[in-house]
């Protein structure tokens, strides 16, 4: 008997007609779904287990199937007639439990970025001492940089942070907490908020964590240039809640974004597609510089509109970053200052897609 991961290969090149494509796609999905829900009854063969460079460089080789896995695994919907047919496709039939909380919920597709009044949602939160926190990071950040020249983004578990350079060329200063006891109490808090996190959830419809809380100051940098540095943070799921810490308007460097651009509503367009399936062989489901888009992908996309993300002190703005979005230029003698925190998705697309590393 063939081992499942053979079994995959050969269908992978025999991928020559429609109804062989099908059983190969439902195939991997349902391997897939059977990994990402980490049954305890999982079948060890299971290629993303076992195999997981081979799952990868199957998904890198094909465009569509690529595609159809990763949409049927961001929607409960397209799995049905999958799910359907468990005893034709593997050999444990009930492993599966529940799926209908790892899933974006389909609110969230159709609308990626959306407003909240924060402050009527963390009544009892210390907003003042906000403000001494966030500039107390970023001065520890300069201060660390200063003793650490060649430091750009490193991961510091013990100290609870993550030492970053500056921006310059963008006029931009960070500074990162992780999600861990090492924070200050305020910004703990923020990021452990429940009424926040159900908020979160609810955009979801799937459970989330918060990983880090930004601190990020924007001012006109030393060389300005017109251009926008368009991009997708990653192909996983997640979403950011940023926090302004004065209004954010045209003159202080609003994020911008287009309109209907998660790659769910990108399929008209044949160099977006391209695109999203370069992103996902360079950069597998992680944030890097694969993921920037030609300025000329975004000139062509007339269905789309570019906006601000204008919000004011006590607001906050939610987006999903897999939309297309970037950053913008502040004008003189003005300053952006955002706390953003950052959630995981624990989608069965990330369970199952994360699992398989690039190699770039």
């Amino acid at each position: 008997m063939k081992s499942l991961t053979k079994q995959l290969i050969y269908l992978f090149e025999n991928r020559n007609s429609a109804e062989a494509f099908d059983v190969l796609l439902k195939t991997i999905t349902f391997q897939a779904l059977e990994y990402a829900t980490r049954s305890s009854e999982r079948n060890t063969g299971n290629p993303f287990l076992s195999s997981p460079k081979t799952v990868k460089a199957i998904l890198d080789g094909d465009e569509d199937l690529f595609e159809s896995v990763y949409f049927q695994l961001g929607n409960f919907s397209n799995l049905s007639h999958i799910i359907g047919d468990v005893d034709s496709y593997y050999s444990h039939c009930n492993v599966l439990p529940d799926l209908s909380h790892y899933f974006l919920s389909e609110e969230n597709i159709s609308s990626a970025i959306e407003m909240i009044d924060l402050k009527s949602v963390l009544k009892q939160f210390d907003w003042n001492a906000l403000h001494h926190l966030f500039q107390r990071s970023l001065e520890e950040n300069e201060y660390h940089l200063l003793n650490h020249p060649s430091v750009r983004y490193d991961i510091d578990k013990a100290a609870g942070r993550i030492w970053v350079q500056h921006f310059e060329n963008e006029g931009r200063k960070r500074a990162y907490w992780l999600n861990t006891d090492k924070a200050p109490e305020v910004f703990n808090q923020l990021m452990n908020s429940e009424e926040l996190l159900r908020i979160v959830n609810s955009l979801t419809n799937s459970y989330a964590r918060c990983e880090s809380l930004l601190c990020e100051e924007l001012t006109l940098p030393q060389i300005v240039h017109d251009s926008r540095n368009w991009h997708i943070d990653k192909l996983a799921d997640q979403i950011k809640v940023m926090i302004p810490i004065d209004d954010i308007d045209e003159r202080n460097g609003p994020m911008r974004y287009i309109t209907n651009s998660i790659p769910e509503q990108l399929l008209e367009s044949d160099s977006m597609r391209r695109h999203i399936h370069h992103c996902y062989i360079y950069s597998g489901m992680k944030t890097s510089v694969a993921n920037f888009l030609p300025s000329e992908y975004i000139d062509g996309m007339t269905k789309h509109q570019e906006k601000s993300a204008c919000a004011k002190n006590g607001d906050a703005i939610l987006f999903d970053t897999r939309c297309i979005h970037s950053g913008s230029v502040c004008s003189h003698n003005q300053k952006r200052k955002t706390l953003t925190l950052t959630y995981k998705v624990n989608s069965l697309r990330n369970n199952a897609l994360e699992s398989l590393s690039s190699f770039y």
